[in-house]
Protein backbone atom coordinates (compact mmCIF):
# COMPACT_ATOMS: atom_id res chain seq x y z
CA UNK A 1 0.00 0.00 0.00
CA UNK A 2 1.66 3.25 -1.07
CA UNK A 3 2.10 5.91 1.59
CA UNK A 4 3.64 9.39 1.42
CA UNK A 5 7.42 9.41 1.02
CA UNK A 6 9.29 8.93 4.29
CA UNK A 7 6.51 6.87 5.88
CA UNK A 8 7.18 3.55 7.54
CA UNK A 9 5.28 0.77 9.25
CA UNK A 10 5.69 -2.07 11.68
CA UNK A 11 3.41 -5.08 11.88
CA UNK A 12 3.01 -7.25 14.93
CA UNK A 13 1.19 -10.27 16.27
CA UNK A 14 -2.55 -10.60 15.81
CA UNK A 15 -3.07 -7.78 13.31
CA UNK A 16 -1.49 -5.08 15.44
CA UNK A 17 0.35 -2.39 13.52
CA UNK A 18 2.05 0.99 13.72
CA UNK A 19 2.25 3.50 10.86
CA UNK A 20 4.36 6.65 11.00
CA UNK A 21 3.65 9.35 8.40
CA UNK A 22 6.11 12.19 9.09
CA UNK A 23 4.80 14.45 6.31
CA UNK A 24 1.42 14.53 8.12
CA UNK A 25 2.89 14.56 11.65
CA UNK A 26 0.80 11.41 12.11
CA UNK A 27 1.19 8.13 13.95
CA UNK A 28 -1.49 5.46 13.55
CA UNK A 29 -1.52 2.55 15.99
CA UNK A 30 -3.88 -0.41 16.02
CA UNK A 31 -3.86 -2.52 19.16
CA UNK A 32 -6.00 -5.52 19.87
CA UNK A 33 -6.25 -8.49 22.15
CA UNK A 34 -5.69 -11.67 20.13
CA UNK A 35 -6.51 -13.62 23.29
CA UNK A 36 -10.08 -12.27 23.26
CA UNK A 37 -12.31 -14.74 21.38
CA UNK A 38 -14.39 -11.82 20.01
CA UNK A 39 -11.36 -9.92 18.66
CA UNK A 40 -11.06 -9.71 14.89
CA UNK A 41 -8.04 -7.94 13.41
CA UNK A 42 -8.81 -5.36 10.73
CA UNK A 43 -8.76 -6.49 7.13
CA UNK A 44 -6.39 -4.93 4.63
CA UNK A 45 -9.39 -3.17 3.08
CA UNK A 46 -10.38 -1.68 6.45
CA UNK A 47 -6.83 -0.49 7.15
CA UNK A 48 -6.59 1.07 3.67
CA UNK A 49 -9.93 2.79 4.16
CA UNK A 50 -8.77 4.27 7.48
CA UNK A 51 -5.55 5.51 5.90
CA UNK A 52 -7.45 7.02 2.99
CA UNK A 53 -9.68 8.93 5.43
CA UNK A 54 -6.59 10.22 7.24
CA UNK A 55 -4.94 11.32 4.00
CA UNK A 56 -8.14 12.95 2.74
CA UNK A 57 -8.43 14.93 5.98
CA UNK A 58 -4.88 16.25 5.63
CA UNK A 59 -4.08 19.30 3.52
CA UNK A 60 -0.81 17.56 2.60
CA UNK A 61 -2.01 14.14 1.54
CA UNK A 62 -5.07 14.20 -0.74
CA UNK A 63 -4.20 11.17 -2.87
CA UNK A 64 -5.64 7.71 -3.39
CA UNK A 65 -4.02 4.74 -1.67
CA UNK A 66 -6.00 2.10 -3.52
Amino acid sequence: MPLPDGSYASYGFGGQYLLVIPSLDAVVVHLGDPGDPDYRPPTVEQACHLLQLILNASPVGKKQLI
